[in-house]
């Protein structure tokens, strides 16, 4: 049973995070047929009761017309939960034409309150940009919003109670990263989930999912923490519980971790659905 699909529209973005994956897809062209390609994609995912759609980047908002296809098909049906994973900052320029999309939560990425810590973050000036885009955004759209914190000790370890301040104050979600150390300098960072929570007075983590959420209840509010299954290897887990990638140039991805891709074979409907089910049968536990 596949749990979601995970578009990545592309790699390009305006940000260059200490942290970032670099997923690595450089194809950004879109042959003549892609319209209908995405639209049996779309039926593949209704026909299997696939509830979850999450579209990420690179920068989302960079490749209005992909991304703009997707909503097109996904944003009007209620029978689907969509999570943008967007820096936010150049989405502006498109703000009325997402705005009415209802099934549509945002994921933005927050790294810092400090103008010079989030700069040292992803190597940008873009602070004041972001926050003036979600306050925009916030006043003429009544779509949810997380702000996705990336936990970096030592760098902004020391204002996430700061942070979690600023979501209530404003109505967002806050959901702290564990991140995964895509090398071994990216090690020095790491911050586990007792150190997040051991700034939080009287934390407790409320449940625990199987794909790496925490939900965290304290004496100011909760929150959440989401951990890569990838940091300890939890394969097994992750075959169980993790969504289909599908690539910019539409192949399907098991793994992050690892480089095979699968095409699919848009023949019909019938060729698409067995595309799919060999990729998930390349994944039983």
């Amino acid at each position: 049973m596949i749990n979601g699909l995970r578009f990545i529209v592309g790699s390009g973005c305006n940000y260059n995070c200490i942290f970032c994956h670099h997923e690595g897809y450089q194809n950004t062209s879109y042959d003549s047929k892609e319209e209908e390609k995405l639209k049996q994609i779309y039926d593949f995912a209704k026909a299997n009761k696939i509830k979850d759609i999450s579209i990420t980047g690179g920068e989302p908002f960079l490749y209005w017309n992909r991304l703009n296809s997707l909503l097109k098909l996904y944003g009007n049906d209620e029978s689907f939960r969509i999570t943008l994973n967007s820096n936010f900052t150049v989405a502006d320029k498109h703000f009325d034409d997402v705005k009415d999309y209802n099934n549509i939560e945002y994921h933005i990425n927050f790294s810092s309150l400090n103008s010079s810590t989030h700069e040292n973050i992803i190597k940008k000036q873009y602070l004041e940009k972001l926050k003036q885009n979600l306050a925009d955004f916030k006043s003429i759209s009544n779509s949810r919003i997380c702000l996705n914190i990336p936990v970096l000790g030592g760098i902004n370890s020391d204002e996430l109670v700061n942070i979690f301040n600023y979501c209530k104050e404003n109505g967002f979600k806050a959901r702290f990263l564990v991140l995964l150390p895509m090398n071994e300098d990216m090690k020095q960072y790491y911050y586990d989930i007792d150190q997040i929570i051991s700034h939080f007075p009287n934390a407790k983590v409320l449940q625990k999912y199987s794909y790496g959420r925490y939900d965290i209840t304290t004496d100011i509010g909760d929150f959440e923490i989401v951990k890569c299954l990838c940091i300890e290897k939890e394969c097994q887990t992750c075959k169980k519980t993790t969504y289909i990638h599908i690539t910019p140039d539409l192949k399907l991805k098991p793994c992050m971790l690892n480089e095979q891709s699968f095409d699919i074979d848009f023949t019909n409907q019938k060729t698409v659905e067995e595309s799919f089910d060999a990729v998930v049968r390349k994944l039983q536990p």
